[in-house]
Protein backbone atom coordinates (compact mmCIF):
# COMPACT_ATOMS: atom_id res chain seq x y z
CA UNK A 1 0.00 0.00 0.00
CA UNK A 2 2.95 2.36 0.82
CA UNK A 3 4.41 2.14 -2.72
CA UNK A 4 1.35 3.94 -4.04
CA UNK A 5 1.91 7.02 -1.38
CA UNK A 6 4.21 9.60 -1.27
CA UNK A 7 6.71 9.99 1.51
CA UNK A 8 5.12 12.79 2.72
CA UNK A 9 1.84 11.06 3.26
CA UNK A 10 3.47 8.32 5.41
CA UNK A 11 4.97 11.30 7.41
CA UNK A 12 1.85 12.71 7.74
CA UNK A 13 0.64 9.77 9.39
CA UNK A 14 3.00 9.95 12.01
CA UNK A 15 2.67 13.57 12.45
CA UNK A 16 -1.17 12.18 13.57
CA UNK A 17 0.02 10.16 15.98
CA UNK A 18 1.14 12.76 17.84
CA UNK A 19 -1.80 14.46 17.29
CA UNK A 20 -3.27 11.17 18.92
CA UNK A 21 -1.16 11.00 21.96
CA UNK A 22 -2.24 14.77 22.46
CA UNK A 23 -5.75 13.45 22.93
CA UNK A 24 -5.23 10.14 24.86
CA UNK A 25 -4.91 12.05 28.02
CA UNK A 26 -8.25 13.32 27.82
CA UNK A 27 -10.81 11.40 29.52
CA UNK A 28 -13.31 9.42 27.68
CA UNK A 29 -16.84 9.37 27.89
CA UNK A 30 -19.43 12.13 28.19
CA UNK A 31 -19.52 15.32 29.96
CA UNK A 32 -18.16 18.29 29.44
CA UNK A 33 -14.26 18.58 29.61
CA UNK A 34 -11.92 20.49 32.31
CA UNK A 35 -10.06 23.71 31.39
CA UNK A 36 -7.07 21.04 30.81
CA UNK A 37 -8.91 19.09 28.62
CA UNK A 38 -10.19 21.91 26.17
CA UNK A 39 -6.10 23.16 26.24
CA UNK A 40 -5.37 19.69 24.55
CA UNK A 41 -8.58 19.89 22.06
CA UNK A 42 -7.03 23.23 21.06
CA UNK A 43 -2.97 21.86 20.86
CA UNK A 44 -4.62 18.85 19.18
CA UNK A 45 -6.28 20.54 16.34
CA UNK A 46 -3.22 23.29 16.17
CA UNK A 47 -1.15 19.88 15.30
CA UNK A 48 -3.89 18.56 12.64
CA UNK A 49 -3.40 21.81 10.54
CA UNK A 50 0.46 21.54 10.66
CA UNK A 51 0.43 17.85 9.61
CA UNK A 52 -1.16 19.48 6.72
CA UNK A 53 0.96 22.11 6.15
CA UNK A 54 4.03 20.11 6.37
CA UNK A 55 2.47 17.46 3.96
CA UNK A 56 1.89 20.06 1.60
CA UNK A 57 5.27 21.56 1.42
CA UNK A 58 7.13 18.26 1.26
CA UNK A 59 4.74 16.55 -1.45
CA UNK A 60 5.54 19.49 -3.67
CA UNK A 61 9.30 19.11 -3.20
CA UNK A 62 8.80 15.60 -3.65
CA UNK A 63 7.03 15.77 -6.41
CA UNK A 64 9.07 18.37 -8.52
CA UNK A 65 12.09 16.69 -7.60
CA UNK A 66 10.53 13.89 -9.71
CA UNK A 67 9.31 15.62 -12.33
CA UNK A 68 12.10 17.69 -13.03
CA UNK A 69 14.29 14.19 -13.39
CA UNK A 70 11.80 12.66 -16.19
CA UNK A 71 9.96 15.34 -18.16
CA UNK A 72 11.95 16.35 -21.63
CA UNK A 73 12.29 20.19 -21.99
CA UNK A 74 9.95 20.54 -24.55
CA UNK A 75 7.34 19.24 -22.11
CA UNK A 76 8.09 21.70 -19.41
CA UNK A 77 4.19 23.16 -18.47
CA UNK A 78 4.00 26.81 -19.61
CA UNK A 79 3.97 27.65 -15.18
CA UNK A 80 7.67 26.05 -15.21
CA UNK A 81 8.97 28.09 -18.24
CA UNK A 82 7.35 31.64 -17.24
CA UNK A 83 9.54 31.11 -13.95
CA UNK A 84 12.55 29.63 -15.90
CA UNK A 85 12.95 32.13 -18.71
CA UNK A 86 14.00 34.87 -15.73
CA UNK A 87 17.14 33.08 -14.79
CA UNK A 88 20.45 33.72 -16.88
CA UNK A 89 21.88 31.35 -20.14
CA UNK A 90 24.49 30.05 -17.71
CA UNK A 91 22.04 29.22 -14.66
CA UNK A 92 19.59 27.38 -17.52
CA UNK A 93 22.25 25.72 -19.29
CA UNK A 94 25.90 24.87 -17.15
CA UNK A 95 25.29 25.33 -13.28
CA UNK A 96 22.66 24.61 -11.90
CA UNK A 97 20.60 23.83 -14.97
CA UNK A 98 16.97 23.94 -15.31
CA UNK A 99 16.12 20.93 -14.03
CA UNK A 100 17.72 21.74 -10.76
CA UNK A 101 16.33 25.41 -10.86
CA UNK A 102 12.89 23.67 -11.22
CA UNK A 103 13.23 22.12 -7.69
CA UNK A 104 14.86 25.10 -6.10
CA UNK A 105 11.77 27.11 -7.24
CA UNK A 106 9.32 24.67 -5.59
CA UNK A 107 11.20 24.09 -2.26
CA UNK A 108 12.14 27.91 -1.75
CA UNK A 109 7.98 28.57 -2.16
CA UNK A 110 7.62 25.88 0.09
CA UNK A 111 9.77 25.84 2.86
CA UNK A 112 11.94 29.03 2.06
CA UNK A 113 15.56 29.38 1.56
CA UNK A 114 18.53 28.36 3.35
CA UNK A 115 19.83 31.51 4.38
CA UNK A 116 15.91 32.74 5.63
CA UNK A 117 15.73 35.99 3.12
CA UNK A 118 12.65 33.92 1.47
CA UNK A 119 10.48 32.34 3.92
CA UNK A 120 8.50 30.10 1.89
CA UNK A 121 4.62 29.60 2.19
CA UNK A 122 3.02 31.32 5.41
CA UNK A 123 -0.24 29.30 5.29
CA UNK A 124 -1.44 26.17 3.40
CA UNK A 125 -4.60 27.68 1.90
CA UNK A 126 -6.14 26.83 -0.79
CA UNK A 127 -4.97 29.54 -2.44
CA UNK A 128 -1.70 29.52 -1.22
CA UNK A 129 -1.25 25.82 -2.46
CA UNK A 130 -2.36 27.02 -5.54
CA UNK A 131 0.10 28.94 -6.43
CA UNK A 132 2.80 26.35 -4.96
CA UNK A 133 1.55 23.89 -7.04
CA UNK A 134 1.96 25.98 -9.91
CA UNK A 135 5.74 26.10 -9.15
CA UNK A 136 5.48 21.91 -9.39
CA UNK A 137 3.18 22.33 -12.78
CA UNK A 138 0.22 20.34 -11.58
CA UNK A 139 -3.04 21.48 -10.58
CA UNK A 140 -3.52 21.06 -6.80
CA UNK A 141 -7.19 20.03 -5.22
CA UNK A 142 -8.22 18.23 -8.97
CA UNK A 143 -10.97 16.18 -8.02
CA UNK A 144 -10.04 16.29 -4.02
CA UNK A 145 -13.33 16.22 -2.06
CA UNK A 146 -14.70 18.79 0.75
CA UNK A 147 -11.27 20.98 0.25
CA UNK A 148 -13.29 24.07 1.17
CA UNK A 149 -14.00 22.77 4.03
CA UNK A 150 -10.28 23.83 4.63
CA UNK A 151 -10.53 27.38 4.78
CA UNK A 152 -12.77 26.66 7.95
CA UNK A 153 -9.42 24.91 9.49
CA UNK A 154 -7.39 27.07 9.23
CA UNK A 155 -9.49 30.02 10.69
CA UNK A 156 -10.09 27.88 13.55
CA UNK A 157 -6.26 27.33 13.86
CA UNK A 158 -5.58 31.00 13.39
CA UNK A 159 -8.12 31.19 16.88
CA UNK A 160 -6.22 29.11 18.74
CA UNK A 161 -2.23 30.05 17.61
CA UNK A 162 -2.71 34.16 17.02
CA UNK A 163 -5.41 34.36 19.50
CA UNK A 164 -5.45 31.96 22.03
CA UNK A 165 -8.79 30.85 22.52
CA UNK A 166 -11.06 28.35 21.43
CA UNK A 167 -13.07 28.76 17.86
CA UNK A 168 -15.88 28.45 19.95
CA UNK A 169 -17.42 28.07 23.27
CA UNK A 170 -18.68 24.82 22.40
CA UNK A 171 -15.40 23.29 21.02
CA UNK A 172 -15.32 19.35 22.21
CA UNK A 173 -13.41 16.89 21.51
CA UNK A 174 -15.34 15.65 18.82
CA UNK A 175 -14.16 18.67 16.89
CA UNK A 176 -10.58 17.84 17.33
CA UNK A 177 -11.02 14.66 16.01
CA UNK A 178 -13.53 15.72 12.80
CA UNK A 179 -10.20 18.03 11.70
CA UNK A 180 -7.80 15.27 12.46
CA UNK A 181 -10.41 12.79 10.32
CA UNK A 182 -10.80 15.73 7.79
CA UNK A 183 -6.52 16.18 7.43
CA UNK A 184 -6.03 12.29 6.75
CA UNK A 185 -8.66 12.12 4.23
CA UNK A 186 -7.11 15.44 2.64
CA UNK A 187 -3.85 14.30 2.08
CA UNK A 188 -5.03 11.24 1.12
CA UNK A 189 -7.01 12.47 -1.65
CA UNK A 190 -4.79 15.03 -2.60
CA UNK A 191 -1.62 12.50 -2.32
CA UNK A 192 -4.09 10.12 -5.46
CA UNK A 193 -4.21 13.78 -7.32
CA UNK A 194 -0.32 14.50 -7.42
CA UNK A 195 0.02 11.03 -8.26
CA UNK A 196 -2.19 10.64 -10.91
CA UNK A 197 -1.09 14.31 -12.69
CA UNK A 198 2.15 13.55 -12.11
CA UNK A 199 2.33 9.98 -13.43
CA UNK A 200 0.71 11.79 -16.76
CA UNK A 201 3.25 14.44 -16.69
CA UNK A 202 6.32 12.25 -16.13
CA UNK A 203 5.40 9.43 -18.07
CA UNK A 204 5.49 6.98 -14.98
CA UNK A 205 4.34 6.61 -10.69
CA UNK A 206 5.90 9.30 -8.90
CA UNK A 207 5.43 6.76 -5.62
Amino acid sequence: MDANRSAASIQADKGLEIFDHVLSFAKRGVGNPGHKERALFLSATAMAYAVWENYVEQVAIETASFLAGKVAPEKVPDSIRTELVRKDAWQLTVHPGWRALWIDMVTVGAVGSEDSTQYGMNTAGRSQVGKLFNLVGIEAFKDVADAEQLDKLILDRGTIVHKAQAPGVNFKKADATGWRDYVKALYESFDQSVRTQASALGGSPPW
